[in-house]
């Protein structure tokens, strides 16, 4: 153990001003944090497992502080530099209270390998009495060597790796043939025969897969890096230490101690062997790929679950058997109803008779006479829907207790999937569910930040049949279609619903705020909270709601009604399974159905809110809300009234209809001006319990406070991605391994950004003060990226990387939620955005810089709308996308080609495509091409055709900017515009091949996009119109691997690139990657000025960015970084690579950046101005060095004249050259610069 305790004597003073013209000099008192971080070093020696903690005396949201000062600042910047992780948690948000004052400056840290050993961290009172201002802070740290708390799982799965499906496909095709044998002709409706026919049929396919995929054998416990080796070492290490117990002789000592520095030094390099094979296998692509490889990394592998203690009894389960027993009488049991009046129990007994009248005597008369509910919902489930279900599921999930796994459905065939039709239909006709198909195997999640040995902090994860999960998407599908059709869903609810999201809510929430700020007045609001809503479910209610609210009956209602009963579950806990128990209550978890049958049972609830008191939902988040456009205290005082009638009305339907309210979680706010006279308070009351006033509320993730000026929301933001942070940095600096710059780009955009950019249309009329910290966290992620000083320009690093501010994609969330506003007012009246922009419209007829609100900020929209018309934009009209008033029952098909060898069903790989051409095949190589990105952009496509006596290759300039993936669809559309052309109604087979799969998936249905909505729709309307004889297959290859058509595609389209740079001159490319806005309609013309204005200061001369125009032309026609392969490069050669790029160096021992001082003059050469260029290409003092450095390139290039070769194409190279040369030209000139002895 390495202990350092500072006291008194470690103090230091540091001075600092606050700002240059101050004269006050503040002192604080806070220990050294050079002296603190030679201590850590000095730490690390002795092992990697630390554990740091104290009163650190410095403010910042990282650690839950809601102010920010210097000190914190650089507190972070030395966790983050030293790899540390901090442990403070929510909801303990202080540990400092004096003077009624509150703070957090007690901050508990660790290294990023015990991380995930450490839980539970808080802050209590009651735990000590001590006489300090500070609070006892106590946290959990699992002690991994205990025997008692590891125990190695042995569990049996699929070997998937061993992917022989069509082996599979051979046996299951004949198991299954058998089993239609075991059939009867006639498929009764007693459910008895069902359940055999599922449990026969499951054998069937879980014996195809043993005998053909079969099964292996994994050791959970284990950490990824355990070998045999070690394994084996360290049962020798045991046996060393029980003959030293045996005989205490030095010589036993000594070799028991070998042994076991041995096993630590060979445990040290696996883990590290582990860790660089993992961070060098991640490779650009599927970023949900990536995120899951990260995860892998950086979590922990072992779930141990402590002893836990009945609530009631206090009897402490300690075997896995007994923890398992507990918690599975825990999960089981029904919440605490509400205490109940005479009116509602009566209610509960005509709900119960209603529906026990209806079994008895509807049912049999609904099922037998099936037709008469033959609506579309209702009809016979298909294989076409089978087989678009399967598409959407993922093949990563854990199956169920059947052990059927969805690779094996998704690979099946198709006789698996008519053997999933028979059962399916069998299933929905009789309005029966197998048994089956309602077990569950529960694994228990702990909370975050819990006490673990109470079974209620445990979060119950339901796994379900993969086969039942199957037909309850489809049932989802079509009840949602109904629900839609019949427009039964209140549009105040805006969870789980396509066109839907929780911006709609916020806008409309914010929205109202900003009216009532702009007549100087207020906006009370008040959030519910639903104690285990989802579990609090009455079913029979739910089944009377269906019938006499949502009218369903026949085949659906009846199946639900099913679905619904003789629910069981198991919780599975280190390979030990608990009893079943029966759940009589709630919706079932883990289903696709449970959400939507909820959102059923809480639909009525908008019926009990009082005119003109709003209402708002997101699933079980109800908001209630008012805004008063007059500062009349009378109307203030009677809406108040209202919505304390309004509450009332929902606590007595919460009573109704068994749902428990929380009073004590729920909270009540008042959105008000600064600095104006006071308005009533807010004396709600819910249950007769007073409701929490407060200041802010954190709502669909928002944090909003009673100004909405959104600085407890920045700062929290700033606190979370500033911890991400860590991970990134422990990647980028790990041994000195490194993967390409594209994957690290990869990972910021998936980890950090997010969060840096949630709901930002919102709250980026926040002070400029408070979003700018938010820059701080992209520069510092692209810095370790880039592997250069924190100290670089953060437009530095957004040109290399070619990201671009957050500023400039807050603004473009804006404006693209302005006309997504525009566009559904028209398609869809009654959404939340379309009451959200009438609102607006209704109140802000504005002009460019007037109506500004109170806080010198507009609301979202009225920004929105100054952009636009700053940028010039016409008006705008709706767009003619294929936006519908309602989503339809099932995905429109694509007709399935005639003529291919493949069924529908499958998913053949590109070795069995091109296997399968013969000479009655036409085959379409389709590729873009587009630079920069996005910038200008071809189509080219190369058409073999075993009729034509050579290939044709055709060219088709893309007018205007497009993307790497608008070019892609553009030539599969190309594509199909031939076919439709030349080659219909000729009975050829016709396949299209692209290197893109996102644009082949979502031409195929497979992916959405609303981004590319437009020209995907036309892709899909040729389709249809060709008809299922002349439609072509469209298959994904991968590019540039080798195939000759795909590489004499891309020849094409980079010609037609080139042919659209002639045509259009003077059209501006942009450096940024991330623009998949341009195919708005109406929205490119208003996005390239602002890109204009922004990178190249076009349009922009009144205040113009810093950077000259010229250096982003050279950047842009360069694109240096990607060629050099700067992450093959040290950290040194990276560093003066990107001072050389950007022209930000350093000379003669001080630091000029571009604009901000004038160029030093070369001291040997009278009057020349000493730039880089003049450093290290011209000046004669150098020349001899010069010379060495001519002869090494001249060397790797014979055919380079050094003498015309300016210093960027040096450092940028050629395309033509190898990356290996570039790589050994930029050494060679750190040589260089190095044998000069000067600074760059």
């Amino acid at each position: 153990m390495f202990c350092s305790f500072y006291r008194s004597l470690h103090k230091t003073n540091v001075k600092y001003k606050l700002k240059p013209e101050d004269d006050v000099v503040p002192t604080l008192l806070c220990f050294n944090l050079d002296i603190f971080e030679q201590e850590v070093a000095a730490a690390r020696k002795v092992t990697e497992l630390i554990i740091i903690g104290g009163d650190w005396n410095a403010h910042h949201p990282a650690w839950l502080d809601e102010n920010i000062d210097n000190i914190g600042e650089n507190v972070l910047y030395f966790i983050v530099q030293n790899g540390l992780q901090i442990l403070n948690s929510s909801p303990f948000n202080h540990t400092f209270e004096k003077n009624n004052g509150k703070s957090s400056i007690d901050i508990s840290l660790c290294s990023h390998s015990i991380l995930n050993l450490c839980s539970n961290w808080r802050t209590d009172n009651d735990e000590l009495d001590l006489d300090s201002d500070h609070l006892p802070i106590t946290f959990s740290i699992r002690a991994d060597w205990s025997s008692s708390t590891i125990k190695k799982q042995k569990i049996e799965t699929w070997n998937l790796r061993n992917n022989n499906w069509e082996l599979f496909r051979q046996i299951l095709k004949y198991n299954l043939e058998k089993w239609y044998e075991s059939l009867t002709p006639y498929l009764p409706n007693n459910p008895e025969f069902l359940d055999a026919a599922v449990e026969s049929w499951t054998e069937c396919v879980v014996d195809a897969g043993k005998r053909s995929i079969g099964m292996k054998t994994i050791w959970k416990g284990n950490k990824p890096w355990w070998s045999d080796s070690l394994h084996r070492k360290r049962k020798q290490v045991h046996r060393l230490k029980r003959e030293f117990r045996r005989c205490r002789t030095p010589y036993f000592y000594n070799k028991y101690k070998e042994a076991a520095a041995e096993l630590k030094r060979k445990l040290r390099c696996e883990k590290q062997e582990y860790l660089v094979r993992s961070i060098q296998s991640l490779q650009e692509g599927n970023s949900r790929q990536l995120f899951s490889q990260f995860r892998s990394m950086n979590s922990n592998k072992i779930g141990v679950i402590p002893a836990l203690f009945c609530p009631t009894t206090n009897y402490a389960a300690k075997t896995d058997n007994e923890k398992a027993e507990l918690l599975i009488s825990w999960f089981a049991q029904p919440p605490q109803p509400p205490n109940f009046s005479d009116d509602t129990k009566e209610h509960y007994q005509s709900v119960e008779d209603e529906i026990v009248s209806a079994v008895e005597m509807k049912r049999e008369s609904e099922i037998n006479n099936c037709d008469e509910f033959l609506e579309p919902h209702q009809e016979t489930i298909t294989e076409v829907e089978i087989i678009e279900a399967l598409r959407h599921i993922s093949a990563y999930k854990a199956q169920g207790p059947d052990s059927i796994h969805n690779q094996m459905l998704k690979n099946g065939g198709q006789s698996m999937i008519d053997s999933m039709s028979l059962l399916f239909d069998w299933s929905f006709k009789i309005g029966y569910v197998p048994k089956l198909w309602k077990r569950a195997n529960i694994i228990p999640i702990p909370k975050p930040d819990r006490d673990h040995s109470m079974c209620k902090n445990y979060r119950p994860i339901a796994l379900l049949s993969s086969v039942g999960k199957l037909l309850e998407r489809i049932i989802t599908m079509r009840l949602m279609w109904y629900l839609n059709e019949n427009q039964l869903l209140h549009q105040c609810q805006a969870g789980f619903q396509s066109w839907h999201n929780t911006s709609e809510l916020l806008l409309r929430i914010t929205e109202s705020i900003h009216a009532s700020f702009d007549n100087n007045s207020v906006t009370y609001a008040t959030f519910l909270d639903i104690s285990s809503a989802y579990d609090s479910v009455w079913r029979d209610g739910l089944r009377y709601k269906m019938r006499r609210e949502f009218g369903l009956n026949g085949r659906m209602y009846w199946w639900l009604d099913s679905f619904l009963k003789d629910r069981v579950g198991q919780v599975v806990l280190n390979g030990v399974s608990s009893n079943e128990k029966k759940f009589d209550t709630g919706v079932p978890q883990g289903s696709a159905l449970s959400p939507l049958l909820f959102l059923l049972y809480i639909n009525d609830i908008t019926q009990t809110v009082q005119d003109p008191i709003q209402c708002g939902m997101f699933a079980d988040d109800v908001a209630l809300w008012t805004s008063i456009y007059t500062s009349d205290q009378q109307e203030m005082q009677r809406q108040l009234n209202l919505l304390q009638q309004s509450l009332n009305n929902v606590s007595l339907w919460a009573s109704r209809w068994k749902m428990l309210l929380a009073p004590d979680k729920t909270q009540s706010i008042t959105f008000r001006m600064k600095n104006k006279a006071k308005y009533p308070k807010m004396q709600l009351t819910l249950n007769n319990i007073p409701i929490q006033d407060t200041e802010q509320v954190k709502y669909l993730g928002l944090i909003m406070d009673s100004n909405l000026t959104y600085q407890r929301h920045i700062n929290y933001v700033y606190g979370k991605t500033a911890k991400k942070l860590g991970y990134l940095t422990f990647l980028c600096s790990y041994k000195g391994i490194r993967p390409s710059l594209s994957v690290y780009n990869l990972l910021y955009k998936a980890i950090i950004r997010p969060s840096l950019e949630y709901a930002c249309a919102f709250w980026n009329g926040a002070a400029q003060s408070h979003k700018c910290r938010l820059e701080r966290i992209q520069r510092l992620a692209m810095c370790r990226i880039l592997g250069v000083m924190n100290s670089t320009a953060y437009d530095t690093v957004n040109m290399i990387t070619q990201l671009p501010p957050l500023e400039l994609r807050r603004q473009q969330e804006e404006v693209k939620l302005y006309h997504k506003c525009i566009r559904w007012s028209t398609k869809f009246p009654n959404h939340n955005l379309t009451l959200g922009f009438l609102l607006w419209k209704r109140n802000h007829d504005i002009q460019p810089g007037e109506k500004f609100c109170w806080l010198g900020k507009l609301s979202t929209l009225s920004r929105a709308y100054i952009h636009a018309k700053e940028v010039g934009v016409p008006k705008v009209e709706p767009d003619q996308h294929s936006f519908h008033n309602r989503p339809p029952m099932h995905v429109e098909k694509i007709p399935h080609p005639k003529n291919s060898p493949f069924e529908e069903w499958m998913e053949p790989t590109p070795g069995q495509i091109l296997e399968s051409f013969d000479d009655n095949t036409v085959v379409i190589f389709a590729d873009g091409s587009t630079k920069p990105e996005p910038g200008i952009g071809g189509a080219g496509l190369g058409i073999q055709d075993q009729s034509l006596p050579n290939w044709l290759e055709l060219e088709f300039p893309i007018k205007g900017i497009t993307t790497a993936i608008g070019s892609e669809i553009e030539a599969v559309r190309q594509g199909l515009e031939y076919i439709t052309n030349n080659y219909k109604d000729t009975g050829k087979r016709l396949v299209i091949l692209s290197d893109c799969k996102f644009a082949v998936n979502t031409i195929l249905n497979k992916f959405n996009s609303e981004s590319y909505n437009f020209p995907v729709s036309e892709c899909q309307q040729i389709m249809k119109n060709l008809g299922s004889s002349n439609v072509p297959e469209i298959y994904w290859i991968k590019g540039h691997s080798g195939i000759p058509g795909n590489e004499r595609a891309d020849a094409v389209a980079k010609r037609a690139r080139f042919k659209a740079e002639l045509n259009q001159p003077d059209l501006f490319r942009r450096p940024d990657r991330t623009a998949p806005f341009l195919n708005f309609h109406d929205l490119n013309p208003s996005f390239t000025a602002e890109w204009n204005r922004h990178w190249t200061n076009e349009g922009n001369e009144m205040k113009p960015h810093k950077h000259a125009k010229r250096f982003l032309r050279n950047l842009i026609e360069s694109q240096s970084f990607e060629k050099i392969v700067l992450h093959n490069l040290d950290v040194h050669e990276r560093r003066f690579v990107c001072r050389i790029i950007t022209g930000k160096v350093g000379l003669n021992a001080f630091l000029f950046k571009i604009k901000r001082s004038h160029t030093p003059y070369c001291k040997w050469c009278e009057g020349e101005e000493e730039t880089v260029e003049h450093f290290l290409m011209k000046c004669p003092h150098y020349e001899e060095i010069r010379d060495a450095w001519r002869v090494a390139v001249k060397t790797l290039l014979p055919l380079l004249l050094f003498t015309t070769s300016n210093l960027r194409s040096l450092v940028v190279g050629d395309k033509t050259w190898e990356p290996a040369v570039r790589i050994k030209i930029v050494k060679q000139l750190a040589k260089f610069v190095l044998a000069t002895e000067r600074k760059i």
